[in-house]
């Protein structure tokens, strides 16, 4: 926000406000002054002018009360009843541009051009003894129109009945009006305009004025804005010392700053920069307050990511020379790039080994494990067995059966048939979530399942489960404790809209950064620096394509991501 002091728009709306203000009392002494003097409530009346103060004696002086009218600053004129100008003072002669004799003995209205009627129908309900005051146009000789304000007063006289007409030139106060009007549209426009928001308030520092885009950014109305609502679009967080920081501004008449968060009309808060600066008169006194509220969320989010990658530039800087930038540096990226691959190459092998020795180690326990169970069968149904022990065995064999499960997924994943074949996707990944079982317990993960069908796909029956463990296996890296993890199996449509078998695995974790979405798929990109290999995708991309299906990816930070894959049916007829 850029403060606003000293604004020319504003100085100049003050000046033609005092100049109003000052026409207009003027315009309201005149008046009282002539309803004193028709009225006979005065004897005397001191005029000011170039020779000093006159004293002028009202009561039975016909030539005082000229002279007196005379060196009034209006226009004066008394008429007959049938309208026609009796006496014309000098003031009105020199408005109208009229020489006194072309004015006395003819009718008012001739002065008045299209406004004779207006004039006509207030000079009849003047005879009627009311008084006639409005606002028209004279004509003056050259052809202009001059907005004058025409006040009509019967005479307490003896018939013939006598008008008493004063006219006040009111160019000026329309001149001051149009300018006050065109200084305000000014500035109005000029502070809607700039990027800012914009406002106004009293000395006290009540609002008074916001721009319209203030009003766009919070959704309030200028109501709300200029009344209590204006300070609940602060952060909670941040509201106490705004508001601290305001009443010591307007305490102190300092300029006020600070940062802060105000919330916007769609309910999120971004940053601003809030700068108040008060406008004084020549006594110091403050008139007013203007500010502006400047967004700076962009440029808090770049502090934030600037100090989160100093210490990396900083780094690159101190390795860098003048002649081997370039090659250097892509030096140390090539190997960088080869290490990588190597180590990915190293734990790839790892995987493997482990995975061939899990088989082995899954087989060879196989026989053992169904020794132990018919065993435990054998003695569960001896009716010798005593109740407790029963008990014991039976908890034994709840286990023995989930260990066994786990064997014969283990040597499923590396023991499978490599043959097409038909492949239910809803075993398949219960198949994974029993190996996971235990980890999801744990942690409380909360397990969403959604089985719509159960038609098989054409695949090999251990690359489909490698797919859903890898894609299972990230979700679960990404979930915090107590996470959402959403488990689908549905009929859609895929390539070139065949039917197609949908599995979808949401989760609600922490999201893939924007800048990675796009490299995932890539071989040996991890954002698991120690523990992952950064094939786990790419290679489920791999299968997923030769199976002829089709991988999809949608993720927001905070929030979660959803991997989709359809698969072609293994029976297209719906």
């Amino acid at each position: 926000m850029t403060a606003i002091s000293k604004p020319d728009a504003p100085t100049e709306i003050e000046d033609l406000q005092a100049r109003l203000a000052e026409a207009e009392g003027r315009l309201a002494e005149a008046q009282e002054l002539i309803n004193a003097i028709q009225s006979g409530d005065v004897d005397a009346v001191v005029v000011s002018g170039p020779q000093g103060d006159q004293v002028f004696t009202l009561q039975g002086a016909e030539y005082a009360y000229r002279a007196l009218v005379e060196a009034m600053n209006e226009g004066a004129a008394t008429l007959g009843a049938d309208g026609t100008v009796l006496y014309c003072n000098q003031h009105l002669s020199q408005l109208l541009g009229v020489p006194l004799e072309q004015i006395i003995g003819h009718p008012a209205a001739l002065m008045l051009g299209d406004a004779a009627n207006q004039f006509d129908r207030l000079f009849v309900h003047t005879l009627c003894g009311e008084t006639g005051r409005t606002e028209m146009e004279l004509h003056t000789a050259d052809g202009r129109g001059i907005p004058v304000y025409i006040s009509l007063r019967s005479m307490n006289t003896e018939d013939p009945t006598a008008i008493c007409m004063v006219v006040t030139d009111l160019t000026e106060i329309k001149e001051s009006q149009q300018a006050l009007h065109e200084s305000e549209s000014l500035f109005s426009t000029l502070a809607n305009l700039v990027p800012q928001m914009v406002w106004m308030s009293t000395p006290d520092g009540d609002n008074f004025y916001v721009n319209e885009r203030w009003m766009k950014y919070t959704g309030l109305t200028l109501a709300e804005s200029c009344g209590g609502d204006w300070n609940n679009v602060f952060h909670p967080d941040d509201k106490q010392a705004a508001w601290d920081a305001w009443g010591q501004a307007t305490r102190t008449h300092e300029q006020y700053r600070i940062e802060s968060r105000l919330r916007g009309a769609d309910g999120n808060y971004r940053w601003f920069l809030m700068r108040g600066e008060p406008l004084v008169d020549a006594e110091g006194k403050v008139i007013r307050w203007f500010g502006t509220c400047t967004d700076i969320e962009d440029l808090k989010r770049s502090e934030a990511e600037l100090t989160e990658h100093r210490e990396h530039l900083e780094a690159l800087i101190t390795v860098r020379t003048s002649q081997l930038q370039t090659a250097n540096l892509q030096l140390e990226a090539d190997m960088r790039e080869r290490e990588s691959v190597m180590k990915a190459l190293i734990e790839s092998e790892k995987l493997a080994s482990v995975g061939r020795l899990a088989s082995t180690i899954a087989h060879e326990i196989n026989n053992p494990l169904e020794a132990v169970g018919n065993a435990l069968y054998l003695a569960t149904t001896d009716p010798e067995t005593p109740p407790m022990v029963k008990r014991y065995l039976d908890m034994a064999t709840d286990e023995l059966e989930r260990v066994t499960h786990v064997t014969h997924q283990t040597l499923a994943f590396h023991r499978g048939n490599n043959a097409p074949m038909a492949v239910d996707l809803c075993d398949c990944l219960e198949g994974v979530l029993n190996l996971y079982a235990g980890r999801i317990k744990t942690r409380e993960i909360t397990i969403e399942r959604r089985y719509a069908t159960r038609e098989p796909i054409r695949g090999v029956n251990s690359e489909i489960r490698q797919i859903i463990a890898n894609l299972l296996s990230n979700s679960l890296d990404a979930l915090e404790n107590e996470g959402k993890l959403a488990c689908h199996v549905t009929r859609s449509v895929g390539k070139g809209g065949a039917p197609a078998i949908r599995l979808t695995i949401a989760d609600s974790g922490s999201g893939i950064p924007p800048e990675n979405r796009d490299k995932i798929f890539e071989p040996f990109f991890t954002t698991k620096e120690f523990v992952g290999t950064g094939l786990g995708l790419w290679i489920t991309k791999q299968i997923v394509e030769k199976h002829g299906g089709t991988i999809r990816m949608r993720s927001r930070l905070a929030k979660g991501t959803v991997f989709s894959i359809a698969f072609p049916r293994l029976n297209a007829a719906w």
